[in-house]
């Protein structure tokens, strides 16, 4: 739970106005992105309708932003 609870604490700050939050946000999302269940966790994250919406954007337009990054990867091989 301590992952998951980070994962949104970083979700929540990766759409803040504070730069230094946003910054910071992409660092550990980028983190996160290494471990096995990430994209997992963010759409876990996108489907739960109690948590921030700020929160539940970000996490599926990170998962979209992944979606592209390994397409982009498989078509340059």
């Amino acid at each position: 739970p301590k992952m998951e609870q980070l994962l949104l604490t970083a979700l929540k700050n990766a759409s803040s106005q504070n730069v230094e939050l946003m910054k910071e946000a992409e660092k550990t999302l980028a983190n996160f992105e290494k471990e096995q269940n990430f994209y997992t966790a963010l759409v876990n994250v996108f489907l739960n309708r109690e948590l921030d919406p700020a929160a539940r954007y970000m996490a599926i337009l990170t998962v979209k932003n992944g979606i592209e990054k390994s397409w982009r990867k498989a078509q340059a091989s």
